[in-house]
């Protein structure tokens, strides 16, 4: 989806509607009835198509934060290892966007994640860990987002190649827990090389870590404490940028030791973010530190941190020099702003940051946003529908056109909260189930095109609610691209839907997508009709 804009694609889909059948949902969508895997090496199948989150079901640490949440429509499975020793755990031979957990714990409630994981295998999951005979593990498949689809899921002896060394602090000796190493590789050459994220591994009590999962090829490595920021993080050999780092050559199935770091104390900036009294905190709010690089004349993006439920943040893992805050509420329901009170970063406030020292009191009030608010349901009115996009369209007098101004997407109770930015104005809202095609696109209220839509007025700091949306299922139209063997899945293809139109007398284009990276491919929405398919 990355090669054609998502405007394009828009104007290629024409919604109408068909009701699409509903299936029944996986017998091992709830955590009670898992398939039972056996054996070493071990393979299952099945699907997650409508399959569902349960009432109080865990997700994965990494795919939990508000409102990022992707991981939907889990199915469970059991094993139990018959070793103890490594292994790998993976999907790679399903069909669809999956994110991998693994787990102990017999109960919803006592579940403890063992490791997951969400892009390996290109758009497939694998987790690398070290199992114990006897010990049962419950592993979770989920959808990226709306990815559904049938799954493959592998167990194996892991023998990847890794990296290994030991953190410890300033004096060399001391060890270091908890901080994250992270392996990237090299892709492209010349003035187009990037190093791209490969694995990560944690460092233990004993300041010991282990990546796992490497291929064979030259790797750099970056230590980085995430969690805490009270070290600074570097690059192996103790330089301060990937550029100038070490290069790693990892052979096939070894493991390459001693690449240990020592970390040097990092800087802070504390401070408090409250509402718009100055006395409310305000928790969850993001706070960016920006440093300025010459070189492209931007102010570019170097650590952030969360405010906590007393609206107290810590921001460190900071190098000695001088920084520009952004205090950013994702949720939308306050205005974004820099520090001191600035609207862009160009004429935020400098903060200098000395060697090993903390600079307090860089606090921000933030303003309440305007908002709209609403919930989107299926043809039924009651089903929440979860991931469909809310557009919002402002009139652009230049053109006489209603141009995107900014949009989000439903939670899993089928809420909205659209904001940031969102200046008090007038406002068309349009609800679409793009990319997936499962429902028809509608605009508020009820209507088919922008120009038709029901105008909503937006003061300041205020919030309009009860926008809702009752959107029509549809048909599609699915299948899979291959190459001339028959076999090799062909990814990036565009697909085109076309219906006769007896007024012109042409084929005319009523819906577009793309195949992934397995080839396949749904196009919708479509109403119930003759197509032609190129």
């Amino acid at each position: 989806m990355k090669k054609f804009s998502l405007s394009l694609l828009k104007c290629l889909v024409v919604g109408l509607g068909l009701q699409s059948a509903i299936l029944a949902a996986p017998a091992n969508d709830s955590f009670s009835a898992p398939t039972l895997v056996t054996g070493l090496p071990a393979t299952a199948t099945g699907s997650n198509v409508d399959a569902t989150l349960e009432v109080g079901e865990p997700l994965p640490t990494a795919y939990t934060i508000e409102p990022f949440q992707p991981a939907k429509a889990s199915v469970w499975f059991v094993w139990t290892s018959p070793v103890t020793g490594s292994v790998q755990i993976d999907t790679t031979g399903s069909d669809f966007d999956t994110i991998l957990a693994v787990w102990t714990g017999s109960t919803l409630t006592t579940l403890s994640e063992i490791d997951s994981n969400d892009y390996y295998f290109g758009s497939k999951a694998a987790v690398f860990i070290d199992v114990v005979q006897g010990t049962t593990y419950r592993i979770a498949i989920y959808g990226y987002e709306d990815a559904r689809g049938e799954i493959s899921l592998s167990i194996e002896n892991d023998t990847t190649s890794r990296i290994s060394g030991i953190v410890t602090r300033p004096d060399g000796t001391t060890p270091l827990a908890g901080i994250d190493v992270a392996a990237y590789y090299k892709t492209g050459e010349g003035l187009e090389v990037r190093w791209e994220y490969a694995h990560v591994g944690i460092t233990r009590a004993d300041g010991t870590y282990s990546i796992r999962g490497l291929e064979s090829d030259t790797y750099r490595v970056q230590f980085a404490d995430v969690e805490i920021g009270d070290y600074q993080p570097e690059y192996y050999d103790n330089v301060a940028v990937i550029e100038s780092a070490a290069d790693i050559v990892v052979s096939e199935t070894t493991t390459v030791t001693g690449v240990n770091a020592s970390l040097e104390l990092a800087s802070k900036i504390t401070g408090t973010v409250t509402g718009p009294d100055g006395t409310t905190p305000l928790s969850g709010i993001f706070v960016w530190a920006y440093e300025f690089d010459p070189v492209n004349g931007n102010w570019d993006y170097i650590n952030g941190a969360i405010t906590l439920p007393d609206g107290t943040y810590r921001l460190g893992s900071l190098a000695p020099g001088t920084y520009r805050l952004e205090f950013d509420d994702i949720e939308a329901d306050y205005v974004r702003e820099y520090y001191d009170n600035a609207a862009d970063i160009d004429s935020a406030t400098s903060i200098t940051v000395g060697a090993v020292s903390t600079v307090p009191g860089i606090n921000a009030s933030l303003t309440a946003a305007s908002k709209i608010t609403g919930t989107v349901t299926g043809p039924d009115g009651t089903t929440p529908l979860s991931g469909t996009n809310v557009w919002a369209y402002e009139f652009d007098p230049a053109n006489g056109n209603w141009v995107y101004s900014t949009g989000t997407s439903t939670r899993p109770d089928g809420t909205y909260r659209l904001g940031r930015p969102l200046e008090p104005g007038t406002y068309r809202i349009e609800f679409s189930s793009f990319p997936s095609g499962d429902y028809f696109s509608e605009y508020y209220e009820n209507a088919t095109d922008a120009a038709s839509a029901t105008l909503i007025e937006v003061a300041a700091n205020t919030t309009v609610s009860n926008i809702n949306a009752s959107l029509r299922a549809a048909s599609k139209i699915t299948g899979k691209i291959t190459g001339p063997d028959g076999t090799t899945p062909l990814g990036s293809i565009v697909v085109f839907a076309y219906r006769f139109n007896t007024s012109s007398n042409t084929w005319i284009t009523t819906s577009a997508t793309f195949t992934d990276s397995n080839g396949t491919y749904r196009l919708g929405p479509l109403e119930p009709g003759t197509y032609r398919v190129q």
